[in-house]
């Protein structure tokens, strides 16, 4: 276009003699039109050039625009996953910090436990029986109670073989306080008996043939076996299985069997 605009300034600005138009014009008429028309195109051209310009500002401010959006987003983004990651190593600490907890928890809980089963040791070692006793004579008991808690419903056997054994009477059981003796005297005597015989365990010098049951305070019970120290126990309420000399022990003597 201003390619245009300069050919016609050049042609209309050459000297030449004009001659009449074959329109049947005036040539100076002619030539001021299109002097005119020239520079309302140089108008209109410079109109246009200013609307581009303007747009083209408004176009490289919206891609500054747009790109500063996009930083802000790009930063936003990169401060949300800084937090995202802040808030994991805070939840890791957290579940680190409980499993700790629970670790201490249960080192704790053993350690109760452990003084649990020490003062219930205590506690029966305080109120534990020791019975030591013989036959005298080959008819009668003699027995003494060496330990600091009482031998309640008390009994005491020989046994010989499965089906041979004698024993002190189940009808009327014997108490023996802390240091009380049975004598001659007291005529607990040990007479032959019928039925089934109370278990013997074996040791290691061989199957025992005295043994003595009883109970103490607690409803523990307890079985004596001549030639060894450590009696036999089944503690009450500690969720053993009954042996079978306890099972015996209460479905044959004159006893309450304990739950």
């Amino acid at each position: 276009m201003l390619a245009l605009m300069l050919i016609l300034r050049l042609e209309a600005s050459q000297p030449r003699t004009l001659s009449p138009s074959v329109w049947g014009q005036d040539p100076n008429v002619i030539a001021a039109y299109a002097t005119s028309a020239l520079a309302l195109l140089a108008a209109v051209t410079l109109v246009v050039n200013a609307v581009l310009a303007f747009l083209t500002r408004r176009g490289i401010q919206a891609t500054q625009n747009a790109a500063e959006a996009t930083r802000v987003s790009a930063e936003a983004t990169k401060e949300a996953a800084e937090a995202a990651k802040a808030e994991a190593v805070a939840t890791l600490t957290q579940a680190s910090a409980a499993t700790d907890a629970a670790k201490a928890t249960h080192v704790a809980a053993a350690a109760a436990a452990d003084q649990v089963r020490e003062l219930q040791r205590t506690r029966e070692m305080e109120w534990r029986p020791f019975v030591n006793w013989k036959i005298g004579g080959g008819a009668w008991v003699e027995a003494a109670n060496f330990g600091r808690g009482p031998a309640l419903n008390t009994v005491f056997f020989v046994v010989d073989t499965d089906s041979s054994w004698r024993g002190s009477p189940l009808e009327v059981l014997c108490d023996l306080s802390p240091n009380q003796e049975i004598k001659q005297e007291d005529q607990i005597l040990v007479v032959e008996r019928r039925g089934t015989a109370p278990p013997r365990p074996q040791v290691a010098s061989g199957t025992p043939r005295a043994v003595a049951f009883c109970e103490d305070q607690l409803g523990n019970r307890y079985r004596f076996i001549r030639g060894r120290v450590e009696p036999d126990i089944w503690t009450r309420g500690a969720g053993m299985e009954k042996p079978d000399w306890v099972t015996w022990y209460e479905s044959n003597a004159n006893i309450e069997p304990a739950l």
